[in-house]
C-alpha cells in the first residue's frame, strides 16, 4: 500500500492541523487528528525513530457466519489499511483496504507464515519507497480499531452493556461522564493488579482475567484505538432505534439498512433542522459529509 502509486497524491507523510476560512479546526483524514499528532510526539523523542513517518495501520473487523453442509462456522476477517492514505481513496477501496487473517478458523493458508513481521519495525523504522517514489524512513504503529459494539467489548474486555472507552458506571450510561480520564491500559493492570475479578466486572466493566491482544505492541493501548461505530451507533442506533419510533415510517421494517436508514434521514433531518441547537447539525455533515 505505501508503495502504490495510485496514493502518490492522497496519502500524508505526517500529521498536521487544518483550519477553515474562520480559523476553526476541522477534521478530515486520520492525520488530522490529535491521535495521530500525540503519536508522532512520542516518535520523535526517541533518537533513533525521529524524523521517521509514522505508518498507523488501521484495523477492522465484523464477525460472519457460514454454513456449508457441515453446519454453522463463525469466523473473523480481520481487515487491514493504511492510516495515511485520504478517507475517500479507502472508502472506495482502491487496494486501500485488505484482509490479513480469518480468526477462529481452524484450517489456513500458511503461505504467508514466513513473510518479516511488522512489530519489529514499530520501534526501528524501516525504509521504504511510497507512492510518490521517495523514499522515506517508516515506523510503524496500530491504528483505530474499526468494529461494531459486539467486537468492541470483545477487543477490549469490557463486560457487554458498559462503555468501552470510559469507566460510565453500566446503568448510568445515559448520563454526561464527567471524569477526567478515560479507560487508559496502566489504570487497567492495576486494576486486575489489585482487585478480584469478580469486583472488576460487577464495579468497573473489566474482564480481569484475558489481555488485550495490543498489550504486546509499542504505543498501543486498545481502548484509545477504538473508533465510534458511525453505523451501529448512530445511524441505526441514535436514529433508527430512538427516532425512528418516534414516528410511523418504517415500523413494519423486519430488517434496516444503513441505506435504508440514510434515505430516511435525508427527509426526516431537514424537517427538524430548525428545531435543534446549531452545534447538533455538524452531525448530518459528518453523515453525509
Amino acid at each position: 500500500m505505501i508503495s502504490n502509486p495510485d496514493f502518490a497524491d492522497e496519502f500524508d507523510v505526517a500529521p498536521y492541523w487544518e483550519y477553515d476560512g474562520r480559523l476553526a479546526r476541522r477534521y478530515t483524514n486520520l492525520m488530522s487528528g490529535d491521535w495521530a499528532w500525540s503519536q508522532a510526539d512520542i516518535i520523535s523523542k526517541e533518537p533513533n525513530t525521529h524524523g521517521a513517518m509514522f505508518c498507523p495501520m488501521v484495523l477492522g473487523s465484523d464477525k460472519t457466519t457460514v454454513s456449508v453442509a457441515t453446519g454453522q462456522n463463525d469466523y473473523y476477517p480481520l481487515y487491514m489499511s493504511w492510516g495515511n492514505v485520504w478517507n475517500n481513496v479507502r472508502r472506495v477501496h482502491w487496494n486501500a483496504v485488505t484482509v490479513v487473517a480469518f480468526l477462529a478458523i481452524s484450517k489456513v493458508e500458511k503461505r504467508y507464515t514466513k513473510d518479516p513481521p511488522l512489530k519489529p519495525f514499530m520501534t526501528k523504522p524501516e525504509i521504504v519507497r511510497c507512492a510518490d517514489d521517495h523514499f522515506r524512513r517508516a515506523i510503524y504503529g496500530l491504528g483505530p480499531y474499526i468494529a461494531d459494539y459486539i467486537e468492541q467489548v470483545l477487543c477490549t474486555n469490557t463486560v457487554q452493556g458498559w462503555c468501552v472507552t470510559c469507566p460510565t458506571p453500566r446503568l448510568c450510561l445515559g448520563d454526561l461522564y464527567e471524569g477526567t480520564d478515560l479507560r487508559v491500559k496502566e489504570h487497567t493492570e492495576l486494576l486486575v493488579e489489585l482487585i478480584d475479578l469478580k469486583t472488576l466486572w460487577e464495579e468497573y466493566g473489566v474482564v480481569g482475567d484475558l489481555i488485550p491482544f495490543t498489550n504486546d505492541f509499542p504505543r498501543a493501548d486498545i481502548c484509545q484505538l477504538i473508533s465510534g461505530d458511525l453505523l451501529h451507533q448512530i445511524i441505526k442506533g441514535c436514529f433508527k432505534d430512538h427516532l425512528v419510533e418516534l414516528t410511523v415510517e418504517g415500523r413494519d421494517f423486519k430488517q434496516w439498512t444503513g441505506n435504508d436508514s440514510k434515505a430516511l434521514m435525508k427527509v426526516y433531518l431537514p424537517a427538524v433542522v430548525h428545531f435543534v441547537p446549531p452545534d447538533m447539525h455538524w452531525i448530518s455533515m459528518g453523515i453525509f459529509g
